[in-house]
């Protein structure tokens, strides 16, 4: 009974969880219109269906080769910086999309979207499982995750729907538009946990020299017994 209490409690749907979230639901809404229409983008652009493969392929490297190091970032760097850089990065390839008329530079592009998705849905994961409470961690992930699978279910739908009644150019002005709002979101995420993550450094380092520590207490007491009015030596 006392532990649906405290579940009861904590607060899962807060503004910051609720952000997070949608800011998650259209980064990879965006992603899907992207991933289902750019290989027909492709053969628009009179490229053959080895080089519409390769899209896909060379999106899914770059974020794997930058995957590994993401999560590292996000520790350094702070969850918000990686998060803007990286919808920064998802945007710029989407103005290429309008002009280009290479498939190479087209296939690089997607390599530089890729490397971009990873850092933004390792980063919106990361703030995801920081405001969760423990208590509902797995009920919070679980909610995430239906973000993700909604988002498969919505974007292919739209991109197929605008590439059937307009062209490529509208198509990639929605997705250009929809990564403005995120950006803007982005902005609203809260960066807390690097502020804790450096507290709890320095109280490490403090446990691992306790000697050191009271070392300097005592001569600070020591040096204040010295002074007028038993004031601290640092004031003089």
């Amino acid at each position: 009974m006392k532990l649906l209490k405290v579940e009861h409690q904590a607060k899962l749907w807060t503004k910051e969880f609720s952000l997070i979230i949608s800011l998650n639901l259209l980064a990879y809404i965006v992603t899907y219109i992207l991933m289902t229409t750019m290989p027909l983008f492709i053969q628009n652009l009179g490229g053959n269906k080895l080089m519409a493969g390769l899209t896909s392929s060379l999106f899914t490297l770059g974020g794997f080769i930058a995957r590994p190091w993401i999560g590292g970032l996000l520790d350094s760097k702070g969850r918000k910086k990686i998060l803007l850089l990286g919808n920064f990065l998802l945007f710029m390839p989407i103005i290429g999309y309008c002009v280009v008329s290479s498939t190479h530079l087209l296939l690089a592009l997607r390599a530089i979207q890729g490397l971009a998705f990873s850092a933004v849905s390792t980063a919106t994961l990361t703030i995801a499982a920081d405001l969760i409470p423990p208590v509902r961690r797995y009920e919070g992930i679980g909610y995430f995750g239906v973000s993700n699978a909604a988002a498969m279910a919505i974007g292919p739908a739209i991109g197929l729907y605008y590439i059937e009644y307009f062209d490529y150019r509208s198509l990639y002005t929605i997705s250009a538009l929809l990564l403005i709002v995120i950006v803007g979101m982005s902005f609203g995420v809260r960066n807390d946990r690097q502020k804790k993550a450096k507290e709890i450094r320095t109280g490490a380092q403090i446990n691992q020299h306790p000697n050191k520590t009271a070392c300097r207490l005592k001569e600070s007491w020591w040096f204040s017994k010295k002074q007028p009015f038993g004031l601290p030596s640092f004031i003089f």
